[in-house]
C-alpha cells in the first residue's frame, strides 16, 4: 500500500522503467512533429511565400527611397532625360530602369530543396513541439513537488507568449529593417542586392531566435527574486547599467548597426526589465514575512 506521506508514492519508478517512460513519450512526441511536418509539406510553397515577407518589405522600402532619390536629382537637373533612371519618360512612370530584385537566389543544386525542407520543419516544430513539450513535461512532472508543477505551470504560458511575441517583432520589424540599413550602406549603381537562399534563411532564423530568447527576461528577473538570488532592489540599482548592455546587445543581435535597429530592440529590452522588477516585487510581497505574528 502506497505512503499517503509519500508525494511521489504513485511516481515512483525503478530505472528501467524511468527509460521506458522516457521512450515512449519520445516516440509520442517525434510521431507529432512528424505528422505536423507530412502536412506542413504540403503547403512548403506558402511558408516560403509567408517567410519572404520580411525581405519583399525591405525591397519595397529600397525602391521607394530609389524613386524619390532620383526624382529629387531629376528636379535639381532638368537637363537630365528621365530615362536615365526611369524606363519612360512619363513623369506618372515610376517603374526603375534598374529595380532590386524581389527574388532571392539559388546558386547550389539542392538549395532550393533545403530552403523548403528547413521551413517545413520550423513549422513542424511550431505545430508539433507543443505535443513533445507536453510528454516531455508529463514525464519531468513526475519528480516534482505540487508547487514546483505549479510554479511551472504558472510560468510555461507566458514564457512562450513572450517567445512568440520577440519572433513577431524580429520578422516584422527587425528583420527587413536590418536588411533596409545594410543595403544602404552603398549605394545600388556600385553594388547590386541579390541576396543567396541559405544566406536570407540563416540570416531570419537567428535574428528571430535570439530576439525570441531575449524576451524570457522578465520571467529570469522574477525567478531571481523569488528564489532570493538577487533583491528587486539590486536590479533597481543597476537599470543605467543595464541601459547600456541593452544598447550593447542589441547592436551584436540586430543584423545592422543602425541605431534605429538597435533601439527597436533595446527600447523593449528596457522594457521588459522593469517589467520583470515589477513582477519580481509583486511576488515577494505576497510572501510572508518570516516571524510574522499567526
Amino acid at each position: 500500500m502506497a505512503d499517503p506521506t509519500d508525494p511521489f508514492a504513485e511516481t515512483r519508478m525503478t530505472l528501467a522503467q524511468h527509460l521506458d517512460e522516457l521512450r515512449k513519450r519520445v516516440l509520442r512526441g517525434v510521431i507529432a512533429v512528424s505528422i505536423a511536418f507530412c502536412v506542413a509539406w504540403s503547403f512548403n510553397t506558402e511558408i516560403a511565400v509567408a517567410l519572404h515577407w520580411p525581405f519583399h518589405r525591405a525591397v519595397a522600402w529600397l525602391s521607394e527611397d530609389a524613386v524619390q532619390e532620383h526624382e529629387a536629382y531629376l528636379k535639381e537637373h532638368p537637363e537630365v532625360p528621365r530615362t536615365e533612371f526611369f524606363l519612360s519618360d512619363d513623369p506618372a512612370d515610376q517603374r526603375l530602369k534598374q529595380p532590386f530584385k524581389d527574388k532571392l537566389q539559388a546558386t547550389g543544386i539542392s538549395e532550393t530543396f533545403m530552403f523548403a525542407f528547413r521551413n517545413t520543419m520550423y513549422a513542424a516544430i511550431a505545430a508539433g513541439g507543443p505535443v513533445l513539450l507536453w510528454q516531455m513535461w508529463g514525464f519531468i512532472a513526475a519528480g516534482l513537488y505540487q508547487k514546483e508543477r505549479r510554479i511551472v505551470m504558472g510560468y510555461f504560458p507566458l514564457s512562450l507568449l513572450l517567445f512568440v511575441a520577440g519572433l513577431a517583432m524580429s520578422f516584422f520589424l527587425l528583420v527587413p529593417t536590418g536588411i533596409y540599413y545594410l543595403q544602404k550602406t552603398l549605394p545600388q549603381d556600385l553594388v547590386e542586392f541579390n541576396p543567396k537562399l541559405d544566406e536570407y534563411m540563416e540570416f531570419l532564423s537567428k535574428t528571430c531566435i535570439w530576439t525570441g530568447v531575449m524576451f524570457q527576461m522578465p520571467l529570469i528577473i522574477q525567478v531571481l527574486i523569488r528564489m532570493g538570488i538577487v533583491e528587486a532592489a539590486t536590479f533597481a540599482k543597476y537599470r543605467r547599467h543595464f541601459i547600456v548592455v541593452a544598447v550593447l546587445v542589441a547592436g551584436f543581435v540586430t543584423p545592422s548597426a543602425d541605431p534605429y535597429s538597435q533601439m527597436l530592440l533595446a527600447g523593449p529590452m528596457v522594457i521588459l526589465y522593469e517589467l520583470g522588477i515589477l513582477m519580481g516585487r509583486w511576488v515577494t510581497r505576497k510572501k510572508p514575512k518570516v516571524g510574522a505574528a499567526t
